[in-house]
């Protein structure tokens, strides 16, 4: 078995679901609630996770900005990015860097990758993106339509 944990780190809640690489399938799955510490709720994950031993951990992030067109593997300078991008999205970018560093600390020998919830959109023409506006400061404050739920299109 190959599992890979794949997290979904939220404003107020963590959802989880562990994944066999061989056959495609869940084989554990959770949901914790009500988060206001995202270090203790994922320390309740790996309590729920029991001994499963993934190889790596997949991170949903909502807002991948202009600059992630695809997952990448998680770097300082990526963590970096997903916290600025925080002004884009900031009910739920703050809680996808929090939850990237519970899982960093707890297996800091995993590769971490983050798979934006903006990507799929990034192929959009730049007739559908750009709005009529000044093109400064569209491109000084980032304003471009950026389309959300792509994990879910590109599914």
């Amino acid at each position: 078995m190959k599992p890979v944990l794949v997290v979904n780190s939220g404003s107020s809640s963590v959802k989880y679901q562990l994944i066999d690489l061989e056959t495609q399938t869940a084989t554990k799955s959770g949901l914790i609630e009500r988060v206001t510490d995202h270090k203790l709720a994922f320390a309740e994950m790996l309590e729920q996770l029991g001994d499963a031993k993934p190889i790596a951990v997949g991170h949903r992030v909502v807002h991948g900005g202009p600059n992630f067109g695809e997952p990448k593997l998680v770097t300082p300078e990526v963590l970096g990015e997903i916290e600025e991008l925080s002004e884009l999205a900031p009910l739920h970018n703050p809680g996808n860097a929090l939850g990237i560093k519970a899982a960093i600390s707890a297996y800091p020998e995993l590769p971490q990758v983050a798979v934006f919830d903006t990507a799929f959109h990034q192929t959009m023409p730049v007739s559908s993106y750009r709005y009529a506006i000044d093109a400064e400061l569209q491109d000084k404050y980032r304003i471009r339509r950026y389309g959300f739920h792509g994990t879910s299109h590109a599914f």
